[in-house]
Parts: structure tokens; C-alpha cells; sequence
């Protein structure tokens, strides 16, 4: 994939997870029994960035796509510790 296209699609998967946190944090429409999957839906989405962007900065250079895979990891295990602990 060449990088525009790239960034294309990141930018149409970062404006899905703003509109979606806005669905689930505001409450625009009443979800009820929808707000776990709209919540999953926004994980599934946050991961899809998160591809998009290693494979952008793959693109670009090597070392900082293995870095960042590096600190999506780390975010990863933190965002589970707080999972469990219940801060989240």
C-alpha cells in the first residue's frame, strides 16, 4: 500500500472511534443493551489503527515501527491491569 492510501484510512479510522466515544459517552442515542457492543466495537476499531499505523510507520522506517510496536504493547498490559483493577 503506498502511504496516502495509508493515511487515508487512517484518518476515516480515527474520525469512526471520535464518533463512536461520542455515541457511547454521551449518549446521543439511547443504546441500552447496545453500549457493550458499541464499546467492543470501538476496541476493534482502536486496534485497527493501531495496525494501520505500525504498517505506516513500516513505511517509513523500520526501527520506529518496532518501537511502536514496543509501546503498544506496554498500553496494552496497562490497559489490562486497569481493566482488572477496575479503574476503568
Amino acid at each position: 500500500m503506498k502511504k496516502e492510501q495509508l493515511q487515508k484510512i487512517f484518518i476515516m479510522l480515527v474520525v469512526l472511534v471520535s464518533l463512536l466515544q461520542l455515541i457511547y459517552n454521551e449518549s446521543i442515542i439511547k443504546l441500552g443493551e447496545y453500549k457493550m457492543l458499541v464499546r467492543n466495537i470501538e476496541y476493534f476499531v482502536i486496534a485497527v489503527v493501531a495496525v494501520v499505523s505500525v504498517l505506516y510507520a513500516r513505511l517509513d522506517n523500520k526501527k520506529t515501527a518496532g518501537n511502536l510496536i514496543k509501546l503498544y504493547l506496554l498500553l496494552i498490559v496497562l490497559f489490562i491491569l486497569f481493566k482488572i483493577r477496575g479503574i476503568i
